[in-house]
């Protein structure tokens, strides 16, 4: 019924009858009516404007920007109010004998549903303001992840996670370039087989692999390289005696891994069993429903950068929010395959296109995705000149790269990225 302040109003003011108008509306047409009478009301809940504002999408199928504008207010507070939904059930429960504020919502909204029914009643119990609740919340999800970050770091001193030899320290080091400090310099060349940085778009050292799988996993474990390019994952995974898994959505990755093979077997003839036992599928890395649950040792990710370079129509985006919505689907995926306890290493930038912050995207994502954060180390490219100033295509000389890219910096306000991250994350139970 529309009109009950009216009708309030009316017994108050002693007025005894009044007219009405039966109406007959659909059950969109009369919850649009509804709305409009109720944004009026002071009393008029988060809880209750979320169901309002959801049903209004369900019924009439309208954007959240058309409900904005509906109402009147802006759209991030409808996005706000509509994620209420989302809440833990029996925080629900608890909003409709008891009223939040959309604020506090929003920030108890942040936590994992297991606790959201208790911090709401110290909010409650406590009349917490929303700057309260916020750093309440804060404080919350740092102790959790300070928690789970010692268990990682308690069960790594304890178990024994590579077949690594502190002896033989020199000889890993000598031998396969074994990293032990926090910053790793690299170039696009290969030292190892001579193959050149350019045989595919993106710049992923073989040292990246090799460290990570020797740090790892121990010898037969089965890795995957959900974005495997020109196969450098799997000749790390054949130098190493691993069984290397490697997946690409992108035609010319078989291809350029197959010259990659082609170029390593003319120079390490030896390793051709080993490269040809290798696995390279054609896919995607937000379906591997080949490969069965729990059913690997290590992940070793050079996830594509936006737009950066062409990694075909599938394997390119344009937006943030596409990227982001694509390596939340790959990580989930990755999660589902990895064995517990085990570990992703994800080579990323500082950032990409539109000043999207890759790196920080990735610790938030792989957080939401059920991954511990263990560690990261810096790759610094020790042969980056910086950009080429041919916009026909014409190959610049090193000189010529250097000064335009100092002469681009100034211009820009900016600074050259010569380096990237190499960040490692644990699997939980």
């Amino acid at each position: 019924m529309i009109g009950h302040r009216r009708i309030e109003a009316a017994r108050r003011a002693g007025i005894k009858t009044l007219q009405a108008r039966v109406l007959e509306l659909s059950d969109a047409d009369a919850l649009l009516l509804s709305i409009v009478e109720n944004e009026q009301r002071q009393d008029w809940s988060p809880l209750e404007k979320a169901k309002a504002y959801g049903k209004l999408h369900e019924l009439r199928g309208w954007s959240l920007r058309r409900i904005a504008s509906f109402v009147g207010i802006d759209v991030s507070l409808v996005s706000r109010y509509v994620s209420i939904l989302n809440l833990a059930d029996p925080l629900k429960q608890l909003l409709t004998r008891v009223n939040l504020n959309e604020g506090c919502l929003r920030w108890i909204g942040k936590l994992p549903k297991s606790d959201q029914l208790r911090i709401a009643r110290l909010v409650v119990e406590q009349k917490l303001t929303t700057r309260q609740t916020e750093l309440l919340v804060r404080k919350t999800v740092g102790s959790r992840k300070q928690s789970r970050s010692e268990n990682a770091y308690a069960l790594a001193k304890n178990c024994s996670i590579n077949d690594l030899d502190q002896r033989r320290w020199k000889e890993y080091a000598d031998r396969f370039n074994l990293q032990y400090y926090s910053v790793w310099p690299v170039t696009r060349h290969d030292h190892y087989f001579g193959v050149s940085g350019n045989i595919y778009a993106g710049c992923f050292p073989l040292v990246v692999p090799i460290n990570c799988i020797l740090r790892f996993s121990k010898v037969g474990d089965r890795v995957l390289d959900p974005y495997v390019g020109s196969g450098t994952t799997l000749v790390a995974c054949a130098m190493l005696n691993r069984m290397g898994v490697g997946v690409d959505v992108n035609p010319e990755a078989q291809s350029a891994t197959e010259k990659r093979f082609s170029l390593v077997m003319q120079r390490e003839p030896r390793l051709e069993k080993a490269l040809r036992a290798q696995r390279f599928i054609p896919g995607e890395s937000r379906d591997l429903s080949f490969l069965g649950d729990a059913s690997i040792d290590l992940v070793i990710a050079h996830p594509p950068y936006l737009a950066m370079k062409d990694y075909s129509t599938k394997g390119t985006y344009h937006h943030p929010s596409q990227y982001r919505e694509f390596l939340r689907a790959t990580l989930n995926e990755v999660r589902r395959v990895l064995k517990p306890q085990k570990y992703i290493c994800i080579q990323i930038a500082p950032y990409a296109a539109r000043h999207a912050a890759l790196h920080y995207m990735t610790y938030q994502i792989a957080d939401q995705a059920g991954f511990c954060f263990v560690d990261e180390v810096i790759i610094l490219f020790q042969d980056y000149v910086g950009y080429s100033s041919s916009a026909s295509g014409r190959v610049s000389t090193a000189r010529r790269k250097v000064s335009f890219g100092k002469y681009r910096s100034i211009a820009t306000n900016s600074f050259l990225h010569n380096h990237e991250y190499v960040v490692f994350f644990q699997k939980q139970k």
